[in-house]
């Protein structure tokens, strides 16, 4: 993952970067992990042939989840006095919001693209070409919270 390699560069002092996810329901887990599974042991080489199964599934499955997600991104680190600091940041997604987050980031770079406020071209790391603020105004139309706390 990139980033476990950019936040440390990024962030003067940071020791240390970790990423975790989870889903919601504990039958995603093993189904995630027998998928996974089934795949190593090379009895299914591609999972897209079932999409027609897994959407009919996801369907009736519904019910058993919430519309509610939910993010932690933490850094631990040294600070400018070299004194340990930590800082998490919480995000909650309710009403199904959660699939517009990583849209956000999209948007407003395009936007700045066709401003002419990026001038970079390619495929680059995008840390720092957008604010927490911009990511705010972006989302002010979605259920979508959050709290930094140190």
């Amino acid at each position: 993952m990139p980033d476990l390699e950019l936040m440390p560069k990024r962030a003067n002092g940071c020791e240390t970067v970790t990423f975790h996810a989870a889903l919601e329901a504990w039958w995603e887990h093993i189904a995630l992990w027998t998928m996974g599974w089934l795949t190593r042991a090379r009895v299914v080489d591609d999972w897209a042939k079932f999409t027609p199964e897994f959407k009919w599934l996801s369907e009736k499955l519904v019910s058993l989840g919430s519309n509610i997600g939910g993010m932690q991104v933490r850094v631990e680190g040294l600070d400018e006095q070299g004194e340990p600091k930590l800082r998490t940041w919480y995000l909650t997604a309710r009403s199904n919001h959660g699939p517009e987050i990583p849209c956000a980031p999209a948007l407003i770079l395009a936007r700045k693209l066709l401003r002419g406020q990026i001038t970079a071209r390619g495929a680059l790391p995008c840390l720092g070409l957008i604010t927490l603020s911009e990511f705010s105004d972006e989302m002010s139309d979605f259920d979508v919270s959050w709290e930094v706390v140190e």
